[in-house]
């Protein structure tokens, strides 16, 4: 394989705090080995998910869940990889609000890494990346769903998804390009399998022009389909992301894809890495059997519904009830060391009209709007 003639992106990137003098020093063999170095030094242009923010700031963004940052002064060991750019459409990209958005990106503009999928404003969102390998013009083109990571007319987010609007970007980008590279921000966090929504976003992103599309954002290797000649990785899993201490073998691996542009095709080859401690290296092992063996089931709706309710009930059932109940006395205690009778209680909380108004507003957009506009209201008044 002749070097210099294939895009290289990996999953989701973020620097530990225990290694900082690695990260400081930009010593990048130590932080990913020797054999991952040499596959972003060979690549005609390398791309990166960057998980997080490079700031100092110490101002809180709104929003619920983790809030993720390092110093700017990691960025040797990002730079010294050989990145060319980071798609920064996720959901941490605002996790430290606007000065943290700005901090990040002026982070890797000084060192002369290109960014995309996000913006000061919403209008200046939507900007692409177009490069040429071996007489190809390739674009990259990076989307979000939506979390706490939202633009407005004057303050930064992430590009987020949106049927018509994305589809209308990827097939005017289409127009221009011989290849579509979509870096997506989405599906379910440690679930192995797509949704049957996240397939229909992807199917309609390659109905649209996209000829590759990979899903970063739910921390594991998940599976593959083939689909009118396009491919699509729903779910890459993590590249180096050691902040994550569960110890669940999936969130500790992930797939560096190399897209390789040949005289007469297009070849993707997917490489296996592993996160060992807070560094990571290229797995001795590169038996994708699972991987394989997983993606015979995307094309079974019925499965993939069954899966990812059996994965949603077992994990996060007592979470999403308790988003609509209030307050509820000893919560925390019952959920921690109760959590089976917690759960009882819980939906027998709740009577079947109820259940059914709670679910027609997952369901329809006319109640989702109805919804949207309630807690909208309660969220100005409670500040």
């Amino acid at each position: 394989m002749e070097p210099h003639n294939y895009v290289l992106i990996a999953g989701d990137l973020f620097p530990s705090g225990d290694v900082r003098e690695l990260f400081e020093k930009g010593d990048v063999s130590s932080i990913y080995g020797e054999r991952i170095c040499s596959l972003f030094r060979n690549s005609a242009y390398s791309v990166a998910n960057f998980e997080g923010t490079l700031t100092d700031c110490n101002v809180k963004g709104e929003k619920v869940g983790a809030r993720i940052k390092a110093s700017p002064s990691f960025m040797p060991g990002i730079k010294n990889l050989g990145l060319n750019a980071v798609a920064l459409a996720n959901n941490h990209i605002l996790d430290f609000g606007p000065q943290g958005y700005s901090d990040t990106v002026k982070s890797f503009e000084s060192a002369g890494i290109q960014h995309f999928g996000t913006g000061p404003s919403e209008s200046e969102i939507r900007k692409s990346l177009t490069v040429n390998i071996e007489g190809h013009r390739v674009s990259f083109y990076n989307v979000s769903e939506c979390f706490f990571n939202v633009p407005s007319a004057k303050s930064p987010g992430a590009n987020i998804y949106e049927d018509y609007t994305v589809c209308r970007d990827i097939a005017e980008l289409k127009k221009c390009s011989d290849y579509v590279i979509v870096i997506y921000h989405g599906g379910s966090e440690f679930f192995p399998y797509p949704t049957n929504l996240l397939k229909k976003h992807f199917h309609r992103m390659v109905d649209n022009g996209a000829d590759f599309i990979t899903a970063q954002h739910t921390h594991c290797i998940g599976c593959e389909e083939y689909y009118k000649g396009s491919y699509l990785l729903y779910g890459q899993g993590n590249f180096l992301f050691s902040r994550q201490r569960v110890e669940n073998p999936m969130l500790k691996e992930g797939l560096l894809v190399q897209i390789v542009f040949g005289a007469d095709k297009v070849e993707v080859v997917k490489h296996r890495t592993v996160i060992d401690g807070d560094i990571v290296r290229y797995a001795e092992d590169q038996s994708l059997d699972s991987f394989y063996e997983r993606s015979k089931k995307v094309t079974d709706s019925q499965f993939l519904d069954s899966e990812y309710e059996k994965m949603k009930v077992r994990d996060f059932l007592p979470g999403v009830i308790l988003q609509h109940k209030g307050f509820l006395p000893f919560s925390k205690f019952l959920r921690k060391f109760m959590p089976g009778f917690f759960r009882k209680i819980l939906m027998k909380s709740y009577s079947k009209e109820q259940i059914l108004r709670n679910y027609k507003a997952a369901e329809s957009e006319y109640y989702q709007q109805e919804r949207k506009a309630i807690w909208g209201y309660m969220l100005k008044k409670i500040k």
